[in-house]
């Protein structure tokens, strides 16, 4: 736990950093005379408690042979999604990806549009989308 002074405290909520203060009063006896109080403030990062959805994909066109497995692996854990892809024998590729709604629909338009630099996107599905209570998974990663 960080202890920080009071005007930066402030400071901080004004940058958009998200906070938890909890004060501490702290008497000192001062040359045996007068009590002085100091107000420390112990600054805790906390998560916002967005809801978290998870959704599965498939994508179809030139995506296998391409490195599209690994420039989703990148971009989901850059993202900071949790999940999956993997190959199909139908030649598309399948995954699951986990996150906020804003991960999860950021992830939908690179899957959709951009891709691996070599790959041609002809189609992209998504399906079983549903708010979960925690993720299923550690990082974004592939699967054989």
């Amino acid at each position: 736990m960080k202890t920080i002074p009071f005007q930066n405290s402030r400071q901080l909520c004004r940058q958009g950093v998200r906070h938890l203060a909890v004060v501490r009063n702290i008497t000192k006896r001062v040359s045996g005379i007068q009590d002085i109080t100091k107000q420390t403030f112990h600054m805790e990062k906390t998560r916002p408690s967005l809801p978290l959805v998870s959704a599965e994909f498939e994508i179809f066109g030139k995506v296998q042979g391409v490195f599209f497995r690994k420039y989703t692996r990148d971009q989901g854990n850059k993202l900071g999604l949790k999940g999956w892809c993997r190959n199909t024998e139908a030649g598309t590729v399948e995954g699951v990806m986990e996150g906020t709604q804003d991960q999860v629909n950021m992830m939908k338009e690179w899957l959709r549009y951009k891709g691996s630099p070599q790959s041609r996107i002809d189609k992209a599905e998504f399906c079983n989308e549903k708010f979960i209570e925690s993720p299923t998974f550690t990082t974004f990663g592939v699967k054989k």
